[in-house]
């Protein structure tokens, strides 16, 4: 099911190539709300490796968060949105004592579900609906 996923940038057009550049905003936001609705190791999974761990991105995250920094102008989340994803996912991996990497410059705030609301597809066949349900924290 993880090969399935894509963020649909412009990295999955090319024959052969992997779905997801990791290099760009559109990778970096589903990345980071694929681990904030199920957990580390499925969201490194579906994408091939962890996000945050990645040098080059570092600018990037605070980019998609920090109200005082110009956004991408990609299609992503708004920057509340953006930040409350890193914070879930700062929380699950202080829970599951996994790495940091960039989520460490991430505010200490409280996570409010109302500026995240994740949910699946209505429209999904039901197979794919079953397999996201086993994995979503929804």
């Amino acid at each position: 099911m993880t090969s399935s996923f894509t963020s649909f940038n412009e990295a999955q057009w090319a024959p052969g190539s992997s779905p997801w550049c990791c290099g760009c905003p559109k990778c970096a936001f589903s990345f980071a709300l694929i681990e904030a609705a199920t957990d580390y190791d499925f969201a490194i999974d579906v994408v091939g490796e962890d996000l945050f761990s990645l040098k080059k991105l570092e600018e990037l995250w605070i980019r998609l968060f920090d109200p005082r920094a110009e956004k991408p102008f990609e299609c992503v989340g708004e920057k509340c949105e953006t930040l409350m994803a890193l914070v879930q996912c700062k929380q699950q991996r202080i829970k599951n004592g996994q790495p940091f990497g960039a989520l460490a410059e991430i505010p200490d705030v409280k996570f409010d579900n109302s500026l995240l609301m994740i949910s699946p597809p209505k429209n999904s066949p039901t197979p794919h609906r079953d397999k996201l349900d086993s994995v979503c924290k929804f």
